[in-house]
């Protein structure tokens, strides 16, 4: 590993502050765009005293596949702040950076659940013996999340999938059945014959909570069996028709916010079913009902899409709340016209949440008119590394 100086931290904080001002003046006046420049303040970003600016230029390394500072992300696994390890760990685990390993490995099993979540997307991605050897233990003894997280992980060991470890651990959680359908939807990168028996059976028994149907439904329908497609409506309309007690409204949210209900899945009938419950129902709904009507709505035709601004017009909108907005509005099967809603999350008070819409815009497919309105937040915003993740929209659109 090659040491990282990290001598003259006021010298670097300067260093951002003028790359910063000279690229944007740079832009201003010639229209162009330098991109080593921006490549120097991600580099000198790494380094700063400001822990905001290090965490958004450690996921920018991860988001642009910038691999040439990895000896840098390397550095980080020792950060203050445990965000920062954890975002240094999964840009270390996209590098497939096996040198890390050790150190990745004794931060899992010490550190906050956070780092360790990130560890265990590392331990997937990297496939060794020791690596499958975390996962398994994870499994066995790990919290909920880390279970979760270790399934998916052992997945992704493609050199070595072991249903029969996959299927074992699948059966020992059906008495959690949330948990138990996150680790059968994750199976929808394994490809090994004997699953398809097994997700089958596991349909048919007659005692399997529907969630654990319809994941099964749901990894057999993206390989192309479709036959328990008809099922999958048959427990919609059940949940229909039990949606006049305002109790079952969540689940029923749950189910319809299941990646299963795609537009083509759900028949256009009852997509106007689900639009008009919504609208009849709209004021008794709380936080969490709320929270899944959104990822519902996206499961439905465009031409239902405009739900969305009953909740964006709300007077008092959670963090949480406005993340799933913005993740809804950063999709891309939504209708275009609601796409602007996104941009009015740029003008928040809350500095996180303008954050998380400027990393949603972070993408090369911008129209003129929309890459000029973000731009412009360059010389509103003072907060540099909000300024950092606009500068990394205009490289890529550069």
């Amino acid at each position: 590993m090659k040491e990282v100086n990290i001598n003259n931290l006021n010298q670097i904080a300067n260093n951002i502050n003028n790359l910063i001002e000279g690229l944007i003046k740079k832009r201003l006046y010639n229209n162009t765009f330098d991109k080593s420049r921006f490549l120097s303040i991600i580099r000198n970003g790494l380094l700063s005293e400001d822990k905001n600016i290090r965490k958004v230029s450690t996921k920018l390394v991860r988001r642009l596949k910038l691999n040439d500072f990895v000896d840098y992300i390397r550095f980080l696994l020792n950060d203050d702040d445990p965000t920062i390890r954890a975002v240094s760990i999964l840009a270390l685990a996209q590098m497939r950076d096996i040198q890390s390993f050790d150190k990745i490995k004794e931060l899992y099993l010490k550190d906050i659940n956070a780092v360790k979540i990130a560890a265990l997307m590392y331990f997937g991605v990297i496939e060794t013996k020791e690596s499958k050897e975390i996962l398994i233990d994870a499994l066995k003894n790990g919290n909920e999340e880390l279970k979760e997280n270790a399934f998916q992980g052992l997945t992704w060991h493609t050199k070595d999938q072991d249903f029969n470890l996959m299927k074992e651990f699948i059966l020992k959680e059906l008495s959690n059945p949330n948990l138990a359908a996150k680790f059968i939807k994750s199976l929808t990168v394994v490809n090994k014959i004997e699953m398809i028996p097994f997700l089958e059976s596991l349909i048919l028994k007659s005692d399997i909570p529907d969630n654990v149907i319809l994941s099964a439904i749901y990894v057999l329908s993206l390989k192309n069996i479709n036959k328990y497609l008809l099922l999958a409506e048959s427990i919609l309309i059940k949940y229909f028709k039990e949606i006049q007690d305002l109790s079952k409204h969540l689940y029923f949210y749950q189910i319809t916010a299941d990646n299963l209900w795609e537009i083509k899945k759900i028949p256009l009938n009852e997509q106007y079913k689900i639009s008009e419950i919504i609208n009849n129902y709209f004021t008794y709904y709380k936080e969490n009902e709320l929270k899944y009507v959104i990822r519902t709505v996206r499961n439905l035709n465009p031409i239902f899409h405009n739900l969305i601004i009953k909740i964006f017009n709300l007077e008092k909108l959670s963090i949480d709340l406005k993340g799933e907005l913005i993740n809804f509005l950063a999709s891309k099967n939504i209708d275009k016209t609601l796409k602007v809603l996104l941009l009015e999350f740029l003008n928040d008070d809350d500095l996180y949440i303008r954050e998380l819409t400027l990393f949603n815009l972070l993408s090369s497919n911008h129209i003129k008119s929309t890459l000029a309105y973000i731009e412009e937040y360059l010389y509103k915003y003072e907060e540099l590394h909000l300024k950092l993740i606009i500068l990394a929209i205009l490289y890529l659109n550069s």
